[in-house]
């Protein structure tokens, strides 16, 4: 972990629209070990499918703060990556790619850098990339993550 990066005590917030659930956590994981922690609610980092699905998540997870550029602090891990073919991105949770909100400068180094966040904070340098996707080492350590799962309320 960055050692410039404070540790976040393990937050989970449950919310649930029409048929899904989603639950943002706030808690510093690098990507894969977001996804495994996605997996033991039964869900998976999040996929967005619309532009109204990508509002959501950006304003479920935001701090409410504007950030230094560099500082780790306004990317949240969602699902999409290109691990399994460099340069093909797909969802972690297999549903169709049928909307990209990439930021002027993504992807980026697509050997190097295959997992995605959203920005949901803004940057003081660089506001034209919040709310939007950006490609990041999938080993970097961010703030939090998004899981999405069918809703079960009977569970």
């Amino acid at each position: 972990m960055d050692s410039g990066m404070a540790v976040i005590a393990l937050q989970i917030y449950h919310i649930y629209v029409k048929s899904l659930r989603f639950l943002m956590i706030f808690h510093n994981k690098a990507w894969q070990d977001a996804e495994n922690y996605c997996k033991t609610f039964g869900a998976h980092l999040t996929s967005i499918h619309s532009v109204q699905e990508n509002i959501f998540i950006y304003e479920f997870s935001t701090a409410g703060i504007t950030v230094a550029a560099g500082a780790w602090t306004d990317e949240v891990w969602i699902g999409f990556n290109d691990l399994t073919n460099v340069g093909d991105y797909s969802w972690s949770d297999g549903s169709t790619v049928d909307y990209i909100n990439w930021s002027p400068v993504a992807p980026a180094s697509p050997s190097t850098q295959q997992c995605v966040c959203i920005l949901a904070d803004e940057m003081s340098t660089v506001p034209e990339r919040f709310q939007k996707w950006d490609t990041l080492p999938c080993s970097l350590v961010l703030r939090a993550f998004v899981c999405k799962k069918p809703a079960n309320l009977l569970k």
